[in-house]
């Protein structure tokens, strides 16, 4: 299973919102594709609450460096692409 934050989290965000790919073994390719919507709850307060700083922190690196990643490979597409017109 393939995880991908589809926003960057904030200090005030309550959820986080996911792609996910499940990936079959047997055929080798993705089975399915879902989005998943993770809630924040403080079960002390009965309440959502908004991400922790750490977690926050931790979370809007992994963004940061999944959209460079994203733009990076974009580029190399679009220059193999060129590379056979």
């Amino acid at each position: 299973m393939l995880h991908k934050l589809i926003r960057k989290p904030t200090a005030e965000s309550t959820s986080l919102d996911l792609e996910c790919v499940i990936l079959s073994h047997d055929h080798r390719r993705a089975a399915a594709r879902c989005v998943e919507d993770i809630v924040v709850y403080d079960y002390k307060r009965a309440r959502k609450t908004a991400v922790p700083g750490f977690m926050g922190e931790v979370l809007g690196r992994y963004f940061e460096r999944q959209e460079e990643t994203r733009r990076r490979t974009v580029g190399e597409i679009l220059e193999m692409r060129r590379s056979f017109e």
